[in-house]
């Protein structure tokens, strides 16, 4: 995500929003991150071996308390940062984990990047977000009761994130994105989402609901490219769930859950009637 923007302004945006949550839903949300991003040596650009990458992560989580995994790709790993209920002071601590990432790197002659997809033949990185409502006063998970499909907190969020990136899907997305959103690879099309849908523990849709007991439910967004902004994407988070709930009989009605579906295979597909990204990105790039 590149385009401008005043952290104090998107900043206030963010608390006004969840002002509002608290007041009219009693609730606030608890949100959880992973970015993914790539290691290599500044000398030769080559993916440090598994003692140097072990310094690395032991170094990362001595400074800061976070943990560092392996991912798929050469070189690739993955920051798990730990739950929080400020959005704002989330964003900011997204934002520092990344900078300490790059500054442990440096001072051990390595180089880290997040960008969405730096290497053709391998893995794209995403930054995912997490969330759930949380009950204000006593903390219980709000989307903890009963199914998926019966539980009105869950729905709203999933069909307001998709119906808000059908609209405004280059306040996410864009030209920058394609090489990770539309690789065709076996094993990117494992792992990347095909469009707006959601499902159980399928990476290949928008929105992911991890395999949890249901005390521990949450979604996961799997969208944004390691190099977004974080303040922009939980704002964009925000306003999705917001205008939900604002919407919430004509949002939860028949005929939204056929266009944003479950998808319980891979939804590339292409017997799955989804709206695809690379659809969205055509657009975008003739737009353009």
């Amino acid at each position: 995500m590149t385009r401008n923007f005043d952290i104090h302004d998107i900043s206030n945006q963010i608390s006004l929003l969840e002002e509002r949550l608290a007041i009219d839903e009693q609730s606030l949300i608890l949100w959880g991150a992973e970015i993914e991003f790539y290691l290599r040596h500044t000398s030769d650009g080559e993916a440090p071996n598994v003692d140097e990458a072990e310094r690395f992560t032991l170094k990362v989580q001595e400074s800061a308390g976070i943990l560092v995994e392996k991912e798929k790709g050469l070189g690739q790993y993955e920051l798990v940062l730990p739950p929080a209920t400020s959005a704002v002071v989330y964003s900011e601590y997204i934002a520092r984990c990344k900078m300490l990432a790059c500054d442990v790197a440096a001072s051990q002659g390595l180089i880290t990047s997040f960008a969405p997809k730096p290497y053709q033949e391998d893995h794209g990185s995403g930054l995912h977000i997490h969330l759930n409502f949380c009950d204000k006063n006593d903390g219980r998970n709000l989307y903890s009761t009963g199914q998926y499909a019966e539980n009105r907190h869950l729905m709203v969020s999933i069909y307001g994130i998709l119906a808000k990136l059908e609209a405004e899907h280059d306040m996410l997305i864009s030209a920058k994105d394609k090489p990770r959103l539309l690789a065709t690879d076996r094993e990117s099309v494992r792992n990347i989402p095909a469009g707006l849908c959601w499902g159980g523990n399928n990476r290949t849709t928008a929105i992911r609901i991890p395999d949890n007991l249901p005390i521990r439910r949450r979604l996961e967004l799997r969208v944004p490219s390691a190099d977004s902004c974080p303040y922009s994407v939980l704002l964009f988070m925000l306003d999705g769930i917001d205008s939900g709930l604002r919407a919430e009989h004509a949002l939860i009605s028949h005929a939204l859950k056929y266009r944003y579906p479950r998808i319980y295979g891979n939804a590339f597909e292409q017997q799955y009637p989804i709206l695809r990204f690379q659809q969205l990105l055509e657009e975008h790039g003739n737009a353009a």
